[in-house]
């Protein structure tokens, strides 16, 4: 009997932490948005893609400084 009951009760523990995983999972999003950064926060970028970016934002040349009048009014 007493083993009976050990073996429920840890049964019973096994489905309980299952089930707080699948809920643990199981998320709501506001916007489309906060579902994409939460996405892109939790997906690595693959190696080689992250080196192309990186190549090709090195290319992108820097903006010009702001003109004498923009930084007096800014």
């Amino acid at each position: 009997m007493k083993q009976e009951n050990k073996f429920k009760s840890e049964q019973q523990q096994e489905v309980a932490a299952q089930q707080q995983s699948t809920q643990n999972t199981a998320q709501e999003f506001r916007t489309v948005e906060e579902l994409l950064r939460f996405d892109a926060a939790h997906t690595p970028t693959p190696p080689a893609v992250a080196e192309r970016l990186q190549k090709s934002s090195a290319q992108i040349p820097k903006p010009p400084p702001p003109s004498w009048w923009q930084r007096l009014f800014k």
